[in-house]
């Protein structure tokens, strides 16, 4: 695929979480409620939690969320495309119920793709499609599949750095990598240097503040002017989702799993053989130059998509669902 470049609340009933039906113009309505199954899958000394919706038959889809979300804040993209995929969607360290321990290793890059793996292990395994581990030979078959069911590994912001940094450590577990709004490394010391100072303030704000307030700051960054024209629904079931969180965790996040922590991915990227898709948002200036770099850097490399959807900002899609899952079929389906 050549270059491309174009300008309800959620509640949890015994284990599993309930999606309600969301009527849409464009998208056609969800004739049923959408059920999110909830599993725990170790992973390194710890166990994340993580969602799972559709199929296990389908096409498998991860979706890794940003920073202070966890895996429900996709419900409006599984409204969509649990239909005719099976989606995947853990809760990252320190978000949502996956709570580790407060250590470097537990919140670096390297425990987040252990955690991807493992949700790939699970997969292959047949956890999630109910093969039981005395079961061997259907979990053969079912595994026996599994160049047919690669991942298409789909990350959001902080979520997109993860999948980025996993999909160039194992290309051959994935079919398609598609990064929302995602940092891809500092490109200099100059860069990375800035990035510290940036989160060490952002960290110092967490211990200090009372966590209402620097939810407050956090919501007022221009980065989320674009997300105040939505309905108030909406931006106060995003706040809720933020304010479910533990400071201490977010702050280990921001030093540990922040874009300071990155190389700079943008080559490893444009010179792989996975196929990428890069996706921005037309009113997100610092993620447009980001998609432009990287296709900069692609040049005339096949595999390096990139999308610029017009009318939204930073989280594409939380601001535009429909238009979010219409540029994800064209590009996975």
């Amino acid at each position: 695929m050549g270059p491309i470049l174009r300008k309800h609340s959620l509640k949890q009933e015994k284990g599993r979480c309930v999606l309600p039906e969301r009527k849409s113009t464009t998208m056609g309505s969800v004739a049923e409620l959408l059920e999110m199954k909830v599993y725990r899958i170790p992973y390194g000394d710890t166990e994340a939690q993580v969602y799972v919706c559709g199929l296990p038959s389908r096409q498998p889809v991860i979706l890794l969320h940003g920073f202070m979300q966890d895996g429900r804040s996709w419900k409006r993209v599984a409204q969509n495309l649990s239909r005719d995929h099976f989606l995947i969607m853990p809760d990252f360290p320190g978000h949502g119920a996956t709570i580790v321990p407060q250590t470097p290793k537990a919140f670096s890059f390297e425990s987040h793709c252990m955690l991807v793996d493992a949700v790939i292990g699970a997969y292959a395994q047949g956890v999630f499609s109910g093969c039981s581990s005395k079961n061997e030979a259907s979990k053969s078959s079912y595994s026996s599949n599994l160049e047919y069911r690669k991942m298409v590994l789909v990350g959001y912001s902080m979520g997109g750095r993860i999948a980025a940094t996993y999909a160039v450590k194992h290309p051959e577990k994935i079919q398609a990598l598609v990064l929302e709004s995602a940092g891809l490394g500092p490109i200099n010391e100059e860069e990375r240097t800035v990035r510290v100072r940036k989160n060490e303030k952002l960290c110092c704000r967490l211990a200090e503040e009372p966590f209402d307030a620097f939810i407050e700051f956090w919501e007022q960054l221009p980065l989320f002017d674009s997300q105040k024209c939505l309905d108030k629904e909406t931006q106060a079931a995003q706040r809720t989702a933020r304010l479910d969180n533990d400071p201490e965790q977010l702050a280990f996040s921001l030093r540990y799993a922040g874009q300071q922590e990155m190389k700079n991915l943008r080559n490893a990227l444009a010179q792989g053989s996975l196929p990428v898709l890069y996706m921005a948002g037309e009113l997100d200036v610092t993620y447009t130059e980001v998609a432009r770099s990287l296709l900069n850097e692609a040049g005339d490399t096949a595999q390096i998509s990139v999308e610029i959807v017009k009318g939204v900002g930073h989280n594409i899609h939380l601001e535009n669902p429909e238009e979010y899952c219409r540029c994800l079929r064209r590009y996975i389906d």
